[in-house]
Protein backbone atom coordinates (compact mmCIF):
# COMPACT_ATOMS: atom_id res chain seq x y z
CA UNK A 1 0.00 0.00 0.00
CA UNK A 2 3.01 2.47 1.01
CA UNK A 3 4.53 1.58 -2.31
CA UNK A 4 1.45 2.20 -4.53
CA UNK A 5 1.01 5.36 -2.85
CA UNK A 6 4.21 6.41 -3.69
CA UNK A 7 4.37 5.87 -6.82
CA UNK A 8 0.99 8.45 -7.43
CA UNK A 9 2.51 11.75 -9.10
CA UNK A 10 2.24 14.45 -6.67
CA UNK A 11 -0.28 16.34 -8.99
CA UNK A 12 -2.19 13.70 -8.22
CA UNK A 13 -1.89 13.71 -4.53
CA UNK A 14 -2.34 17.12 -4.21
CA UNK A 15 -5.66 16.74 -6.13
CA UNK A 16 -6.68 13.77 -3.66
CA UNK A 17 -6.10 15.95 -0.85
CA UNK A 18 -7.97 18.73 -1.81
CA UNK A 19 -10.76 16.07 -2.14
CA UNK A 20 -10.10 14.37 0.88
CA UNK A 21 -10.44 18.20 2.58
CA UNK A 22 -13.74 18.78 1.07
CA UNK A 23 -15.59 15.46 1.56
CA UNK A 24 -13.80 15.42 5.25
CA UNK A 25 -15.39 18.32 5.85
CA UNK A 26 -18.53 18.01 4.94
CA UNK A 27 -18.41 14.44 6.05
CA UNK A 28 -17.94 16.24 9.88
CA UNK A 29 -20.58 18.76 9.45
CA UNK A 30 -22.93 15.84 8.49
CA UNK A 31 -21.75 13.85 11.66
CA UNK A 32 -22.23 16.56 13.92
CA UNK A 33 -25.82 17.83 12.72
CA UNK A 34 -26.27 14.46 12.37
CA UNK A 35 -25.60 13.83 16.50
CA UNK A 36 -27.52 16.87 17.50
CA UNK A 37 -30.72 16.02 14.99
CA UNK A 38 -30.54 12.64 16.58
CA UNK A 39 -30.42 13.94 19.92
CA UNK A 40 -33.21 16.47 19.54
CA UNK A 41 -35.17 13.73 18.35
CA UNK A 42 -34.84 11.57 20.68
CA UNK A 43 -36.21 14.15 23.90
CA UNK A 44 -39.00 15.50 21.49
CA UNK A 45 -40.15 11.69 21.29
CA UNK A 46 -39.12 10.74 24.75
CA UNK A 47 -41.16 13.65 25.91
CA UNK A 48 -44.00 13.12 23.47
CA UNK A 49 -44.00 9.55 24.63
CA UNK A 50 -43.97 9.85 28.47
CA UNK A 51 -47.06 12.57 27.80
CA UNK A 52 -48.90 9.95 25.72
CA UNK A 53 -48.46 7.11 28.09
CA UNK A 54 -49.59 9.58 30.66
CA UNK A 55 -52.81 10.98 29.12
CA UNK A 56 -54.07 6.85 28.13
CA UNK A 57 -52.80 5.40 31.18
CA UNK A 58 -55.67 8.06 33.20
CA UNK A 59 -58.39 7.46 30.59
CA UNK A 60 -57.86 3.88 30.80
CA UNK A 61 -57.71 4.25 35.15
CA UNK A 62 -60.64 6.47 34.65
CA UNK A 63 -63.10 3.58 33.04
CA UNK A 64 -61.75 0.75 35.42
CA UNK A 65 -62.75 3.36 38.29
CA UNK A 66 -66.03 4.07 37.13
CA UNK A 67 -66.89 0.51 36.45
CA UNK A 68 -65.45 -0.19 40.07
CA UNK A 69 -67.30 2.33 40.96
CA UNK A 70 -70.79 1.36 39.97
CA UNK A 71 -70.11 -1.98 41.20
CA UNK A 72 -69.28 -1.51 44.28
CA UNK A 73 -72.86 0.89 44.42
CA UNK A 74 -74.84 -1.86 42.94
CA UNK A 75 -72.82 -4.61 45.80
CA UNK A 76 -73.06 -1.96 49.18
CA UNK A 77 -76.89 -1.49 48.27
CA UNK A 78 -78.30 -4.52 46.81
CA UNK A 79 -76.15 -7.41 48.30
CA UNK A 80 -79.23 -7.99 51.15
CA UNK A 81 -81.80 -8.22 48.67
CA UNK A 82 -83.51 -11.77 48.97
CA UNK A 83 -82.89 -12.98 46.00
CA UNK A 84 -79.55 -13.53 46.32
CA UNK A 85 -80.52 -15.91 48.99
CA UNK A 86 -83.93 -17.22 49.18
CA UNK A 87 -84.39 -20.98 49.32
CA UNK A 88 -86.33 -22.66 46.47
CA UNK A 89 -88.88 -23.62 48.96
CA UNK A 90 -89.84 -20.24 49.05
CA UNK A 91 -90.20 -19.62 45.46
CA UNK A 92 -92.62 -22.76 45.48
CA UNK A 93 -94.95 -21.86 48.48
CA UNK A 94 -94.95 -18.66 47.21
CA UNK A 95 -95.39 -17.89 42.98
CA UNK A 96 -96.03 -14.44 42.85
CA UNK A 97 -92.42 -14.01 44.73
CA UNK A 98 -90.75 -15.34 42.05
CA UNK A 99 -92.23 -12.58 39.54
CA UNK A 100 -91.01 -10.14 42.68
CA UNK A 101 -87.34 -10.92 42.62
CA UNK A 102 -87.26 -10.91 38.70
CA UNK A 103 -88.83 -7.19 38.54
CA UNK A 104 -86.37 -6.19 41.20
CA UNK A 105 -83.25 -7.74 39.80
CA UNK A 106 -84.14 -6.23 36.77
CA UNK A 107 -84.56 -2.86 37.97
CA UNK A 108 -81.19 -3.19 40.13
CA UNK A 109 -78.77 -4.32 36.87
CA UNK A 110 -80.20 -1.37 35.05
CA UNK A 111 -78.98 0.77 37.44
CA UNK A 112 -75.05 -0.96 36.37
CA UNK A 113 -75.59 -0.13 32.80
CA UNK A 114 -75.55 3.33 33.26
CA UNK A 115 -71.96 3.29 33.45
CA UNK A 116 -70.28 4.76 30.85
CA UNK A 117 -68.67 1.77 27.86
CA UNK A 118 -70.46 -1.17 29.99
CA UNK A 119 -72.38 -3.11 27.60
CA UNK A 120 -74.15 -5.80 29.18
CA UNK A 121 -74.22 -7.00 32.61
CA UNK A 122 -74.21 -11.15 33.88
CA UNK A 123 -74.56 -12.86 37.05
CA UNK A 124 -73.21 -15.67 39.06
CA UNK A 125 -75.54 -16.82 42.15
CA UNK A 126 -75.62 -19.17 44.55
CA UNK A 127 -79.09 -19.38 45.29
CA UNK A 128 -81.79 -20.54 44.05
CA UNK A 129 -83.27 -17.88 42.46
CA UNK A 130 -80.33 -18.35 39.60
CA UNK A 131 -82.09 -22.23 38.59
CA UNK A 132 -85.25 -20.33 38.43
CA UNK A 133 -84.19 -17.17 36.62
CA UNK A 134 -85.58 -17.92 32.95
CA UNK A 135 -82.90 -15.70 31.28
CA UNK A 136 -79.29 -16.52 29.76
CA UNK A 137 -77.56 -13.55 31.97
CA UNK A 138 -77.63 -15.22 35.86
CA UNK A 139 -75.98 -18.53 36.27
CA UNK A 140 -75.23 -20.92 38.98
CA UNK A 141 -71.61 -20.58 40.40
CA UNK A 142 -71.23 -24.70 40.43
CA UNK A 143 -70.79 -24.25 36.97
CA UNK A 144 -68.12 -22.11 37.01
CA UNK A 145 -66.05 -23.57 39.38
CA UNK A 146 -63.05 -24.55 37.14
CA UNK A 147 -62.49 -21.18 35.97
CA UNK A 148 -59.79 -18.72 36.64
CA UNK A 149 -61.82 -16.20 38.01
CA UNK A 150 -63.60 -18.36 40.14
CA UNK A 151 -60.28 -19.38 41.67
CA UNK A 152 -59.12 -15.44 42.45
CA UNK A 153 -62.79 -14.72 43.77
CA UNK A 154 -63.03 -18.04 46.03
CA UNK A 155 -59.81 -19.13 46.62
CA UNK A 156 -57.40 -15.92 47.08
CA UNK A 157 -60.80 -14.16 48.57
CA UNK A 158 -59.76 -10.86 46.09
CA UNK A 159 -63.11 -8.64 45.46
CA UNK A 160 -61.95 -7.81 41.90
CA UNK A 161 -60.47 -9.75 39.27
CA UNK A 162 -60.50 -9.37 35.49
CA UNK A 163 -61.19 -11.51 32.99
CA UNK A 164 -60.94 -11.58 29.39
CA UNK A 165 -63.31 -13.47 27.34
CA UNK A 166 -66.45 -13.07 29.68
CA UNK A 167 -67.45 -15.45 32.45
CA UNK A 168 -66.28 -18.25 29.73
CA UNK A 169 -62.67 -16.99 29.25
CA UNK A 170 -63.14 -17.43 25.78
CA UNK A 171 -62.27 -14.29 23.95
CA UNK A 172 -63.23 -15.48 20.29
CA UNK A 173 -66.72 -16.34 21.10
CA UNK A 174 -67.01 -13.25 23.38
CA UNK A 175 -65.02 -10.45 23.07
CA UNK A 176 -65.48 -8.42 26.03
CA UNK A 177 -62.75 -7.47 29.22
CA UNK A 178 -64.90 -8.36 32.25
CA UNK A 179 -64.50 -7.10 36.06
CA UNK A 180 -66.39 -9.38 38.29
CA UNK A 181 -66.64 -8.19 41.78
CA UNK A 182 -67.10 -10.44 44.73
CA UNK A 183 -70.79 -10.41 46.68
CA UNK A 184 -70.61 -11.65 49.84
CA UNK A 185 -72.89 -12.16 52.21
CA UNK A 186 -73.97 -9.62 54.37
CA UNK A 187 -74.03 -11.51 57.53
CA UNK A 188 -70.69 -13.26 56.66
CA UNK A 189 -68.55 -11.67 54.66
CA UNK A 190 -65.86 -14.55 53.99
CA UNK A 191 -68.69 -16.14 52.25
CA UNK A 192 -69.91 -16.03 48.60
CA UNK A 193 -73.56 -14.98 47.12
CA UNK A 194 -72.51 -14.71 43.64
CA UNK A 195 -70.43 -12.49 41.64
CA UNK A 196 -71.29 -9.33 39.37
CA UNK A 197 -69.82 -9.46 35.58
CA UNK A 198 -69.97 -6.09 34.24
CA UNK A 199 -68.54 -6.23 30.41
CA UNK A 200 -66.86 -3.92 28.03
CA UNK A 201 -66.11 -4.39 24.33
CA UNK A 202 -62.73 -4.84 23.38
CA UNK A 203 -63.39 -2.17 20.87
CA UNK A 204 -63.77 0.41 23.41
CA UNK A 205 -60.42 -0.40 24.85
CA UNK A 206 -59.25 0.14 20.85
CA UNK A 207 -60.63 3.26 20.65
CA UNK A 208 -58.61 4.32 23.90
CA UNK A 209 -55.24 3.43 22.36
CA UNK A 210 -55.72 4.54 19.39
CA UNK A 211 -54.69 8.37 19.66
CA UNK A 212 -51.64 7.05 21.72
CA UNK A 213 -50.10 6.25 18.38
CA UNK A 214 -47.93 8.64 17.94
CA UNK A 215 -46.91 7.74 14.23
CA UNK A 216 -47.58 5.30 11.69
CA UNK A 217 -45.38 2.82 12.63
CA UNK A 218 -45.96 3.12 16.16
CA UNK A 219 -47.42 -0.24 18.34
CA UNK A 220 -49.53 0.38 21.47
CA UNK A 221 -50.49 -2.62 23.20
CA UNK A 222 -52.94 -3.79 26.27
CA UNK A 223 -51.42 -6.85 27.74
CA UNK A 224 -52.59 -8.37 31.45
CA UNK A 225 -50.56 -10.17 33.89
CA UNK A 226 -51.28 -13.33 31.70
CA UNK A 227 -49.98 -11.50 29.19
CA UNK A 228 -52.67 -11.88 27.16
CA UNK A 229 -53.38 -9.06 24.64
CA UNK A 230 -56.29 -7.30 25.26
CA UNK A 231 -56.28 -4.60 22.66
CA UNK A 232 -53.82 -3.89 20.03
CA UNK A 233 -53.23 -1.08 17.69
CA UNK A 234 -50.39 -1.66 15.63
CA UNK A 235 -49.87 -1.51 11.79
CA UNK A 236 -48.43 -5.11 11.84
CA UNK A 237 -50.06 -8.27 13.59
CA UNK A 238 -50.08 -8.62 17.19
CA UNK A 239 -47.26 -11.18 17.88
CA UNK A 240 -47.60 -12.52 21.83
CA UNK A 241 -44.19 -14.42 21.70
CA UNK A 242 -43.00 -10.81 20.76
CA UNK A 243 -44.51 -9.00 23.90
CA UNK A 244 -43.41 -11.84 25.87
CA UNK A 245 -39.64 -11.23 24.59
CA UNK A 246 -40.30 -7.41 24.98
CA UNK A 247 -41.49 -7.94 28.82
CA UNK A 248 -38.42 -9.81 29.52
CA UNK A 249 -36.26 -6.90 28.93
CA UNK A 250 -38.06 -4.74 31.77
CA UNK A 251 -35.57 -2.94 33.80
CA UNK A 252 -36.03 -4.35 37.19
CA UNK A 253 -37.66 -1.33 38.41
CA UNK A 254 -40.17 0.59 36.79
CA UNK A 255 -41.89 3.10 37.78
CA UNK A 256 -45.57 4.05 37.03
CA UNK A 257 -44.80 5.50 33.43
CA UNK A 258 -41.56 4.66 32.21
CA UNK A 259 -39.41 4.86 29.16
CA UNK A 260 -36.55 2.77 28.05
CA UNK A 261 -34.67 1.56 25.12
CA UNK A 262 -34.74 -2.09 24.10
CA UNK A 263 -34.03 -4.41 20.70
CA UNK A 264 -36.67 -7.04 19.26
CA UNK A 265 -36.16 -9.20 16.36
CA UNK A 266 -33.00 -7.07 15.55
CA UNK A 267 -34.49 -3.87 15.68
CA UNK A 268 -34.19 -1.05 18.35
CA UNK A 269 -36.98 0.38 19.60
CA UNK A 270 -37.65 3.59 22.20
CA UNK A 271 -40.63 1.28 24.92
CA UNK A 272 -43.00 3.30 27.01
CA UNK A 273 -44.44 1.08 30.07
CA UNK A 274 -47.22 2.00 32.74
CA UNK A 275 -48.71 0.31 35.27
CA UNK A 276 -53.28 1.04 34.68
CA UNK A 277 -54.71 1.43 38.57
CA UNK A 278 -57.72 -0.36 39.29
CA UNK A 279 -56.40 -3.02 37.43
CA UNK A 280 -54.32 -6.31 36.19
CA UNK A 281 -53.12 -4.62 33.11
CA UNK A 282 -49.95 -2.67 31.21
CA UNK A 283 -49.69 -0.69 28.85
CA UNK A 284 -46.92 -0.95 26.38
CA UNK A 285 -45.97 1.92 23.45
CA UNK A 286 -43.38 0.49 21.25
CA UNK A 287 -41.03 3.19 18.63
CA UNK A 288 -39.53 1.93 16.44
CA UNK A 289 -35.84 3.74 16.65
CA UNK A 290 -35.36 4.27 12.72
CA UNK A 291 -38.44 6.56 13.31
CA UNK A 292 -36.38 8.62 15.90
CA UNK A 293 -34.08 9.30 13.25
CA UNK A 294 -36.14 9.77 10.65
CA UNK A 295 -35.66 13.42 10.84
CA UNK A 296 -31.82 13.41 11.13
CA UNK A 297 -31.73 10.78 8.07
CA UNK A 298 -33.71 13.89 6.16
CA UNK A 299 -30.85 16.27 6.71
CA UNK A 300 -27.89 13.75 6.13
CA UNK A 301 -29.68 12.82 2.57
CA UNK A 302 -29.99 16.76 2.38
CA UNK A 303 -26.55 17.51 2.87
CA UNK A 304 -24.88 14.50 0.69
CA UNK A 305 -27.38 15.91 -2.38
CA UNK A 306 -25.40 18.65 -1.73
CA UNK A 307 -22.10 17.07 -2.01
CA UNK A 308 -22.82 15.61 -4.97
CA UNK A 309 -24.15 18.75 -6.79
CA UNK A 310 -20.95 20.74 -6.27
CA UNK A 311 -18.86 17.99 -6.23
CA UNK A 312 -17.87 18.40 -10.18
CA UNK A 313 -17.13 22.15 -9.39
CA UNK A 314 -14.77 20.86 -6.49
CA UNK A 315 -13.15 18.24 -8.94
CA UNK A 316 -12.56 20.38 -11.65
CA UNK A 317 -11.10 22.84 -9.23
CA UNK A 318 -8.97 20.79 -8.00
CA UNK A 319 -7.61 19.52 -10.94
CA UNK A 320 -6.38 23.04 -12.29
CA UNK A 321 -4.93 23.74 -9.07
CA UNK A 322 -2.96 20.65 -8.73
CA UNK A 323 -1.60 21.12 -12.03
CA UNK A 324 -0.40 24.70 -11.53
CA UNK A 325 1.53 23.29 -8.83
CA UNK A 326 3.20 20.27 -10.53
CA UNK A 327 4.05 21.29 -13.55
CA UNK A 328 7.48 23.48 -12.12
CA UNK A 329 8.24 19.73 -10.43
CA UNK A 330 7.49 18.02 -13.97
CA UNK A 331 9.99 20.27 -15.19
CA UNK A 332 12.37 20.03 -12.89
CA UNK A 333 11.60 16.13 -13.70
CA UNK A 334 12.41 16.52 -17.26
CA UNK A 335 15.86 18.25 -16.01
CA UNK A 336 16.91 15.50 -13.59
CA UNK A 337 16.05 12.23 -16.52
CA UNK A 338 18.56 14.11 -18.45
CA UNK A 339 20.68 14.48 -16.26
CA UNK A 340 20.47 10.75 -15.67
CA UNK A 341 21.97 10.52 -19.48
CA UNK A 342 24.95 12.10 -18.20
CA UNK A 343 24.02 15.62 -19.52
CA UNK A 344 25.06 18.07 -17.03
CA UNK A 345 24.82 21.18 -18.86
CA UNK A 346 21.44 21.71 -18.62
CA UNK A 347 20.73 24.43 -15.59
CA UNK A 348 17.55 25.44 -14.97
CA UNK A 349 16.37 29.54 -14.10
CA UNK A 350 14.68 29.53 -10.64
CA UNK A 351 11.77 31.63 -12.01
CA UNK A 352 9.87 31.55 -8.60
CA UNK A 353 10.99 31.97 -4.66
CA UNK A 354 9.02 29.14 -3.33
CA UNK A 355 10.28 25.94 -1.99
CA UNK A 356 10.40 24.58 -6.05
CA UNK A 357 12.30 27.78 -7.17
CA UNK A 358 14.76 26.58 -4.19
CA UNK A 359 14.94 23.15 -5.17
CA UNK A 360 15.75 24.54 -9.15
CA UNK A 361 18.59 26.42 -7.20
CA UNK A 362 20.03 23.25 -4.98
CA UNK A 363 19.63 21.35 -8.40
CA UNK A 364 21.89 23.76 -10.30
CA UNK A 365 24.64 23.77 -7.73
CA UNK A 366 23.94 19.90 -7.84
CA UNK A 367 25.03 19.68 -11.11
CA UNK A 368 28.34 22.19 -10.65
CA UNK A 369 29.42 19.57 -8.20
CA UNK A 370 28.47 16.43 -10.09
CA UNK A 371 31.51 15.48 -12.33
CA UNK A 372 33.56 15.94 -9.54
CA UNK A 373 31.77 13.75 -7.34
CA UNK A 374 31.26 11.28 -10.05
CA UNK A 375 34.56 10.76 -10.55
CA UNK A 376 35.15 10.33 -6.98
CA UNK A 377 32.51 8.56 -6.93
CA UNK A 378 33.77 5.82 -9.53
CA UNK A 379 37.00 5.05 -8.05
CA UNK A 380 34.90 4.27 -4.41
CA UNK A 381 32.52 2.25 -6.22
CA UNK A 382 35.44 0.07 -7.83
CA UNK A 383 37.27 0.07 -4.95
CA UNK A 384 34.20 -1.60 -3.57
CA UNK A 385 33.25 -3.70 -6.20
CA UNK A 386 37.04 -5.73 -5.81
CA UNK A 387 35.71 -6.24 -2.02
CA UNK A 388 32.14 -7.58 -2.84
CA UNK A 389 34.76 -10.33 -5.35
CA UNK A 390 36.93 -11.18 -2.68
CA UNK A 391 34.01 -11.62 -0.53
CA UNK A 392 32.51 -14.08 -3.05
CA UNK A 393 35.61 -15.58 -3.82
CA UNK A 394 35.77 -16.85 -0.11
CA UNK A 395 32.40 -17.95 -0.10
CA UNK A 396 33.33 -20.79 -2.31
CA UNK A 397 34.23 -23.87 -1.06
CA UNK A 398 38.14 -24.37 -2.46
CA UNK A 399 38.22 -28.47 -1.25
CA UNK A 400 35.09 -28.98 -3.29
CA UNK A 401 36.30 -27.69 -6.19
CA UNK A 402 39.62 -29.66 -5.63
CA UNK A 403 38.14 -32.71 -5.24
CA UNK A 404 35.85 -32.18 -8.10
CA UNK A 405 39.11 -31.39 -10.68
CA UNK A 406 40.94 -34.74 -8.97
CA UNK A 407 37.60 -36.34 -9.75
CA UNK A 408 37.48 -35.48 -14.16
CA UNK A 409 41.37 -36.10 -13.81
CA UNK A 410 41.14 -39.34 -13.10
CA UNK A 411 38.21 -39.94 -15.19
CA UNK A 412 40.66 -38.55 -18.43
CA UNK A 413 43.14 -41.48 -17.15
CA UNK A 414 40.33 -43.74 -17.56
CA UNK A 415 39.03 -42.16 -20.41
CA UNK A 416 35.58 -41.96 -18.85
CA UNK A 417 34.70 -39.08 -21.62
CA UNK A 418 30.77 -39.32 -20.43
CA UNK A 419 31.61 -38.45 -17.09
CA UNK A 420 34.05 -36.47 -17.92
CA UNK A 421 31.50 -34.16 -19.92
CA UNK A 422 28.41 -34.75 -17.32
CA UNK A 423 31.05 -33.54 -13.95
CA UNK A 424 32.39 -30.44 -16.23
CA UNK A 425 28.37 -29.41 -16.70
CA UNK A 426 27.43 -29.87 -13.63
CA UNK A 427 30.18 -28.13 -11.96
CA UNK A 428 29.80 -25.30 -14.12
CA UNK A 429 25.75 -24.75 -13.80
CA UNK A 430 27.40 -25.21 -9.63
CA UNK A 431 29.38 -22.37 -9.71
CA UNK A 432 27.07 -19.93 -12.11
CA UNK A 433 24.45 -20.63 -9.04
CA UNK A 434 27.56 -19.92 -6.37
CA UNK A 435 28.25 -16.64 -8.25
CA UNK A 436 24.75 -15.29 -9.18
CA UNK A 437 26.14 -12.53 -11.08
CA UNK A 438 27.42 -11.56 -8.07
CA UNK A 439 23.86 -10.88 -6.54
CA UNK A 440 23.59 -12.05 -2.91
CA UNK A 441 19.88 -12.46 -3.31
CA UNK A 442 18.75 -15.70 -5.29
CA UNK A 443 15.66 -17.58 -5.18
CA UNK A 444 14.68 -21.07 -3.09
CA UNK A 445 14.11 -22.57 -6.77
CA UNK A 446 17.76 -21.75 -7.43
CA UNK A 447 19.10 -22.19 -4.33
CA UNK A 448 17.44 -25.77 -4.72
CA UNK A 449 18.91 -26.40 -8.29
CA UNK A 450 22.09 -25.48 -6.77
CA UNK A 451 22.08 -28.08 -4.20
CA UNK A 452 20.44 -30.94 -6.92
CA UNK A 453 23.73 -29.98 -9.03
CA UNK A 454 25.76 -30.30 -5.57
CA UNK A 455 25.04 -33.84 -5.44
CA UNK A 456 25.32 -35.31 -8.62
CA UNK A 457 28.86 -33.91 -8.38
CA UNK A 458 29.34 -35.80 -5.38
CA UNK A 459 27.66 -38.85 -6.48
CA UNK A 460 29.75 -39.01 -9.69
CA UNK A 461 32.52 -39.33 -6.88
CA UNK A 462 30.67 -41.53 -4.51
CA UNK A 463 29.47 -44.04 -7.27
CA UNK A 464 25.57 -42.58 -6.50
CA UNK A 465 25.33 -43.41 -3.53
CA UNK A 466 23.43 -40.07 -2.04
CA UNK A 467 19.46 -40.01 -2.83
CA UNK A 468 18.23 -36.43 -2.74
CA UNK A 469 14.65 -36.16 -1.85
CA UNK A 470 12.97 -32.14 -2.47
CA UNK A 471 9.52 -31.49 -1.17
CA UNK A 472 9.04 -28.09 -1.23
CA UNK A 473 5.50 -26.35 -2.80
CA UNK A 474 4.94 -24.90 -5.69
CA UNK A 475 3.44 -21.42 -4.10
CA UNK A 476 7.23 -21.37 -2.31
CA UNK A 477 9.93 -21.64 -4.75
CA UNK A 478 9.78 -18.06 -5.51
CA UNK A 479 10.41 -16.74 -1.92
CA UNK A 480 13.96 -14.42 -1.74
CA UNK A 481 16.39 -15.68 0.26
CA UNK A 482 20.54 -15.40 0.34
CA UNK A 483 22.23 -17.79 -1.81
CA UNK A 484 24.58 -20.59 -0.68
CA UNK A 485 22.07 -20.99 2.34
CA UNK A 486 21.73 -24.92 1.87
CA UNK A 487 24.90 -26.49 0.29
CA UNK A 488 26.71 -26.22 3.69
CA UNK A 489 24.19 -28.32 5.61
CA UNK A 490 23.85 -30.41 2.68
CA UNK A 491 27.80 -30.95 3.02
CA UNK A 492 27.54 -31.97 6.51
CA UNK A 493 24.64 -34.27 6.36
CA UNK A 494 27.03 -36.42 3.59
CA UNK A 495 30.31 -36.32 5.51
CA UNK A 496 29.60 -36.45 8.46
CA UNK A 497 26.05 -37.95 8.62
CA UNK A 498 25.46 -40.44 5.37
CA UNK A 499 29.76 -41.41 4.81
CA UNK A 500 30.32 -42.37 7.90
CA UNK A 501 27.49 -45.31 7.68
CA UNK A 502 29.07 -48.26 7.20
CA UNK A 503 27.51 -48.83 3.45
CA UNK A 504 28.34 -44.88 2.95
CA UNK A 505 24.94 -44.76 1.04
CA UNK A 506 21.82 -42.78 2.30
CA UNK A 507 19.14 -40.40 1.37
CA UNK A 508 18.80 -36.67 2.10
CA UNK A 509 15.21 -35.47 2.19
CA UNK A 510 14.59 -31.12 1.92
CA UNK A 511 11.18 -30.19 2.96
CA UNK A 512 9.67 -26.18 2.98
CA UNK A 513 6.94 -24.66 4.66
CA UNK A 514 5.52 -21.05 5.61
CA UNK A 515 4.34 -20.28 8.70
CA UNK A 516 2.88 -17.22 9.21
CA UNK A 517 5.71 -15.04 8.00
CA UNK A 518 8.14 -17.20 8.73
CA UNK A 519 9.94 -19.99 6.05
CA UNK A 520 11.45 -22.96 7.29
CA UNK A 521 13.71 -25.12 5.46
CA UNK A 522 14.71 -29.01 6.78
CA UNK A 523 17.12 -30.92 5.61
CA UNK A 524 17.02 -34.45 6.75
CA UNK A 525 19.79 -37.38 6.52
CA UNK A 526 19.45 -40.84 7.47
CA UNK A 527 23.43 -41.09 8.62
CA UNK A 528 25.17 -41.89 11.42
CA UNK A 529 23.36 -38.77 13.88
CA UNK A 530 25.37 -36.88 16.41
CA UNK A 531 25.45 -35.97 19.94
CA UNK A 532 24.32 -32.83 21.48
CA UNK A 533 28.01 -31.30 21.69
CA UNK A 534 28.64 -31.88 18.39
CA UNK A 535 25.54 -30.24 17.27
CA UNK A 536 26.22 -27.23 19.41
CA UNK A 537 30.12 -27.06 17.98
CA UNK A 538 28.16 -26.69 14.48
CA UNK A 539 27.14 -23.24 15.08
CA UNK A 540 30.22 -22.38 16.69
CA UNK A 541 32.76 -20.75 15.20
CA UNK A 542 34.60 -23.56 13.66
CA UNK A 543 38.42 -23.81 13.14
CA UNK A 544 37.98 -25.93 9.96
CA UNK A 545 36.01 -24.99 7.20
CA UNK A 546 36.11 -28.03 5.08
CA UNK A 547 36.27 -26.09 2.50
CA UNK A 548 33.78 -23.79 2.60
CA UNK A 549 32.42 -20.89 4.52
CA UNK A 550 30.40 -23.34 6.87
CA UNK A 551 27.70 -23.89 9.11
CA UNK A 552 28.33 -21.04 11.54
CA UNK A 553 28.98 -18.44 8.39
CA UNK A 554 25.44 -19.02 7.32
CA UNK A 555 24.48 -19.21 10.89
CA UNK A 556 25.90 -15.13 11.10
CA UNK A 557 24.18 -14.45 7.87
CA UNK A 558 20.98 -15.69 8.82
CA UNK A 559 21.57 -13.02 11.91
CA UNK A 560 22.53 -10.29 9.93
CA UNK A 561 19.83 -10.09 7.27
CA UNK A 562 16.77 -11.41 9.32
CA UNK A 563 17.29 -10.70 13.03
CA UNK A 564 18.05 -12.98 16.16
CA UNK A 565 14.82 -14.87 16.15
CA UNK A 566 15.58 -16.72 12.49
CA UNK A 567 18.27 -19.12 12.67
CA UNK A 568 19.63 -22.76 12.47
CA UNK A 569 18.80 -25.61 14.83
CA UNK A 570 19.71 -29.11 15.11
CA UNK A 571 17.98 -31.92 16.14
CA UNK A 572 19.43 -35.41 16.30
CA UNK A 573 20.02 -38.75 18.19
CA UNK A 574 23.29 -40.86 17.48
CA UNK A 575 22.60 -43.80 14.91
CA UNK A 576 19.34 -42.38 13.88
CA UNK A 577 20.12 -39.59 11.60
CA UNK A 578 20.32 -35.46 11.69
CA UNK A 579 17.66 -33.08 11.16
CA UNK A 580 18.80 -29.55 10.47
CA UNK A 581 15.92 -26.46 10.27
CA UNK A 582 16.45 -23.16 8.76
CA UNK A 583 13.77 -20.07 9.86
CA UNK A 584 14.18 -17.15 7.75
CA UNK A 585 11.83 -14.34 7.24
CA UNK A 586 9.18 -13.86 4.14
CA UNK A 587 10.85 -10.74 3.07
CA UNK A 588 14.21 -10.64 2.27
CA UNK A 589 16.29 -8.22 0.32
CA UNK A 590 19.38 -7.55 -1.21
CA UNK A 591 19.90 -4.08 0.08
CA UNK A 592 19.65 -4.60 3.58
Amino acid sequence: MKQQLSSIPIRYKYFLSLLVIVLLSFGIFAAINTYYLTSDSKKQMELSLTKTLEQTSELLTYNTSMIKYGSDIFVYQYAEEPYFTAPASSYQETPGLYTLHQAQLTKHLFSLQEIPNVDSIEMCLNGAFAREYPNDTIYEMADYENRDWYHAISVNKAFYTWSLGGLEEAPSDCPYITLIRKIPNAQDLRSLNGVVAVNVKLSVLDSILEPAQISSDTSVYLMNEKEQVLSCCSSQKSDTALLTGLKEQFPMQLSSNSSFYGKLNDRKYLIGYSAIDQSDWHLIITVPYSRILSQSTKIYSSILVTLLLILPFVILISYLLSILISRPIQTLIAKMKQAETGDFNIPIAPYSKDEIGQLNRSFNVMLTKLSFLLDESYRLGKEKKNEQLKALQVQINPHFLYNTLDLINLMAINEDTQKIQTAIQELSKFYRLSLNSGSDETTLEDELAHIRHYVKIQNLRFEDTINLEIEVPPELLKCKMFKICLQPLVENAIYHGILEKDSEAGTIRIEAHRELSYLYLTIRDDGVGMDEATMHGLLEKPTDLHGGYGVYNVQERIKINYGSDCGISYESTPGDGTTATLKLKMDYRDDR
